[in-house]
């Protein structure tokens, strides 16, 4: 499963502004945002959905942490803690959830309207189920990192801002069944810098053996947007369609809940079959259909 749990704000007005005064005044804004967005409640609905579920890992983006302190001062009493939030409401709902890695994206402080400091930090996280025995679920081979390509944003008053995105890879094994699960959250506002990160992932993650799980916000539309022949708008919302088609090799990293299966690979290019239907919850139905020969990757 995979769920973005939501900064509670958008950061945009903040690197638009211009003058000390409006970058103050939007910071201000965006704390309020977060305030009126309720952060806990959020993480309670996704408790929830993964309770009805029982997904055996869960990728998470947009796991934030929102601080504050005195003006012009360290921002050291945290307010609000997506994750430690979502964690408590799993385990008041019975379900037995741990941490396997924690990837850092973003930190800052700065000073706000409201006469405080305002902290920020943003996370990747993947959890996954503690209840089972190691013969059931294993994970091994843990990693996380940031892409090598990131957004830069230039700012008068903050100068050029990097904003970092990631991934956290494990490798499991699941009743005898291995696989690698990759959780990601790509670039949403520059497509070169996504197209860059996304193949990143492909050519390096992605070059293996093992059926590869790729769940995450890959902030993408249906392959119909990229003019790939063969896929009708929202032709993945069809249970069980499947169409064999040529796809260009950035078309493997576009969201869609779908199975791709590589046929045969030319340069630059690839036959591939496409097995849509929605997103199973349970890794199980994930590794059955991401199993046998060929390269099967579910993207979602």
């Amino acid at each position: 499963m995979t769920r973005n749990l939501d900064e509670g704000t958008d950061f945009g007005p903040i690197f638009q502004a211009t003058t000390p005064q409006d970058f103050a005044i939007q910071v201000a804004a965006a704390y309020l945002e977060v305030q009126a967005r309720n952060i806990p409640e959020r993480a309670a609905a996704i408790a929830d959905e993964i309770a009805a579920q029982q997904p055996y890992l869960v990728g998470l983006q947009e796991v934030s942490v929102w601080s504050t302190g005195p003006l012009f001062m360290h921002a050291d009493t945290e307010t609000f803690n997506a994750l430690r939030s979502l964690l408590t409401a799993l385990a008041a709902r019975g379900q037995q959830y741990t941490v396997i890695a924690i990837l850092k994206e973003f930190e800052a402080e700065a000073p706000s309207a409201l006469g405080i400091e305002i902290g920020f930090a943003d996370f990747d996280v993947l959890i996954a189920r503690t209840d089972l025995s190691v013969s059931e679920l294993k994970v091994s081979n843990i990693q996380a990192q940031h892409f090598l390509t990131n957004l830069v944003i230039p700012n008068p008053i903050l100068g050029p801002v990097t904003i970092p995105h990631g991934w956290i890879s494990v490798d499991g094994k699941l009743r005898g069944k291995n696989f690698r699960f990759i959780t990601t959250h790509l670039e949403g506002f520059h497509p070169a810098v996504q197209a860059a990160q996304a193949s990143e992932l492909v050519q390096g993650l992605g070059n293996t053996d093992l059926p590869v799980i790729i769940a995450g916000d890959l902030n993408t539309a249906p392959l119909a947007s990229f003019g790939v022949p063969g896929c009708p708008p929202r032709w993945e919302s069809r249970d069980q369609s499947s169409v064999t088609t040529s796809l260009p090799v950035p078309a493997l990293q576009m969201r869609g809940s779908f199975c791709i299966r590589v046929i045969q690979a030319l340069p630059g290019r690839c036959i591939a079959k496409i097995h849509s239907r929605r997103l199973p919850p349970p890794i199980n139905d994930w590794i059955s259909c991401c199993s046998g020969t060929g390269t099967r990757v579910w993207m979602h």
